[in-house]
């Protein structure tokens, strides 16, 4: 039910017959992912460790959508949704027949075909399949997403990671945080992005009382670090990946910064690259942990 990669100081589990491609990343024996401790491989949360979303990252402005021609409702289907009903995170999240392609003591490959999956199919009728590839090193877990059209038509573009990031036993006030340079977009009242854009320089310091759901367009600044007494992890957001969303809510230990290939609301405004039949779109962040 598990494949675990071990290198130097890291390790990485994968579930895929849980539908969790990254469930636990651990750094010399420390949860690196929430919630630290007491995680049942056997009756897990879709939405814990490191979850991948598709076929959609974050919101959908409604129930409805057009894209690449073909019309779509989603209402009455049994996805997860905000509190103002809204689509959110896709269906993929703890569900789907995950195939192991690929596996070794530092490396796996997984692949599942969303036309398989009935409420995948019904909410996104695209013949695609994600192949996701795990390599570890001593100080670096590598995450390659390719986005494969296995029809004849062309498939839209919009996963994304939602890794819940706690690195540490110290309080969340006490962290240090990076954020780079971007652009960075307002929401709405309902997480929703809107038209309203500002250039921000990047930010170092303690978290603090600071909350955040903070949507950022990506330029050549490409790095978000947390760290902690122990330990710095650095998220390097590579090719592929046009947008960082930063969570950072009231009452929890975990810090979230997702990786997504469109922005928020993408796949509802039109606004997102493509995969075509022979030209799979790909897609690659790294996480690399050190000691302090």
């Amino acid at each position: 039910m598990s494949i675990t990669l071990r290198s130097g100081s890291l390790e990485c589990t994968s579930a895929p017959e849980l539908g969790v491609p990254i469930l636990s990343f651990k750094h010399r024996g420390h949860e690196l992912l929430a919630p630290s401790t007491g995680v049942d491989i056997h009756s897990v949360d879709g939405m814990r460790g490191m979850p991948i979303l598709a076929p959609w990252a974050n919101r959908l402005r409604s129930n409805e959508y057009s894209a690449l021609g073909v019309s779509v409702d989603l209402a009455g289907l049994e996805i997860e949704r905000d509190m103002n009903g809204l689509p959110l995170h896709g269906t993929l999240a703890g569900r789907g027949d995950w195939r192991v392609t690929h596996s070794t003591s530092s490396s796996c490959a997984l692949e599942i075909d969303l036309q398989a999956d009935e409420l995948t199919f019904s909410a996104s009728p695209f013949a695609a399949l994600i192949q996701v590839q795990l390599e570890l090193t001593d100080s670096t877990l590598s995450v390659v997403t390719t986005l494969v059209a296995s029809g004849e038509s062309k498939v839209p573009a919009c996963f994304g990671w939602h890794p819940y990031f706690e690195i540490s036993d110290m309080r969340r006030e006490d962290l240090l945080l990076r954020y780079p340079a971007a652009a960075r977009v307002a929401l709405d009242d309902r997480g929703l992005p809107t038209q309203e854009q500002s250039e921000q320089p990047a930010i170092e310091g303690l978290l603090g009382e600071r909350l955040a759901d903070d949507l950022l367009l990506l330029g050549d600044d490409r790095e978000f670090v947390i760290e902690s007494s122990e330990r710095r992890l650095r998220l390097n957001v590579s090719s592929g990946y046009e947008a960082l969303q930063i969570w950072i809510p009231k009452g929890e230990r975990f810090i979230c910064a997702e990786p997504m290939v469109a922005a928020g609301a993408g796949l509802s405004d039109g606004v997102f690259p493509v995969a075509e039949p022979g030209r799979p779109y790909r897609a690659e962040f790294s996480l690399g942990v050190t000691d302090i």
